[in-house]
């Protein structure tokens, strides 16, 4: 990537900038970003964010820099200062506080890699809007921690779900396009079962098909137990009226004992 290219980037983000002097590797550029909590160290103190934006290392390497964001002399507590830049540190994704120990100058930069290649404008936009966002956003925190050298409470860790859905929020992009994703794969999911559905229907015979019951067997005969079981129809006791008499089984006459052929009737 080349200077020519960097300074292409700033006309199409239509963002003002101007030129600086030479630099060790390439030209750099000096950007002004408006502030709404935030104050310049240096007099006079407006509500200002600069920054400087430059290729170091032949090209290879595009770096975003606020200077002089902080001073070490401002903290009351220059460690207590130092933990709270570490934590804070570890809370953001692109923009990254640093402490020059020669002079105790705090700045707020972001690098990318460039490696023989060019990085998109969105790559580059995010980038840049990173950092003073990252300082205005935070700047009554650190501010008071810088005056008072107390530290704030330490946040505390989400839960399961909620990291998950942050991390599957921040993939997608937004919460808008996770909800689409979501949406898109319910559909295409109904629809695969309903395909599959169709096939496994178009192998069955026509009349189970067509019936979503299942039919069930009729017992066999011998599967009731041989003490319950009737020998034949006469065997069978019969309740209630008797078909055709209007009399009852109680009512009807017992049946005749089988004395034999040669035996008389008493």
């Amino acid at each position: 990537m080349t200077a020519e290219q960097l300074e292409g980037y700033l006309k199409r983000l239509q963002i003002k900038y101007r030129v600086g002097a030479e630099h060790g590797d390439d030209g750099l550029f000096h950007v002004v970003f408006a502030t709404r909590w935030y104050r310049c160290v240096l007099p006079p103190h407006t509500k200002h964010l600069e920054m400087i934006v430059m290729l170091t290392n032949g090209g290879s390497l595009l770096t975003v820099a606020a200077p002089f964001v902080y001073h070490m002399r401002q903290a009351k507590k220059p460690a207590a200062f130092h933990e709270y830049l570490l934590a804070l540190n570890y809370q953001v994704l692109h923009a990254q506080f640093q402490l020059d120990r020669c002079d105790g100058e705090i700045r707020c930069c972001a690098h990318i890699p460039l490696a023989g290649s060019n990085v998109s404008i969105d790559a580059f936009q995010q980038m840049l809007f990173s950092i003073p966002i990252v300082v205005d956003t935070n700047h009554r925190q650190t501010a008071s921690v810088l005056r008072t050298g107390r530290l704030p409470p330490a946040p505390k860790r989400p839960d399961f779900f909620t990291r998950i859905f942050e991390e599957l929020t921040h993939r997608a992009g937004s919460v808008e396009n996770l909800r689409k994703i979501v949406e898109e794969h319910e559909a295409s999911t109904t629809k695969a079962v309903r395909k599959r559905k169709e096939e496994i229907c178009n192998k069955l015979p026509d009349d189970v098909a067509a019936n979503d019951s299942t039919p069930i067997a009729a017992p066999r005969a011998d599967a009731m137990p041989p003490g319950n079981r009737a020998a034949n129809s006469s065997e069978i006791e019969i309740s209630g009226e008797i078909a055709g008499t209007g009399e009852t089984a109680a009512d009807a006459a017992p049946p005749t004992p089988d004395t034999g052929p040669d035996q008389p009737l008493i």
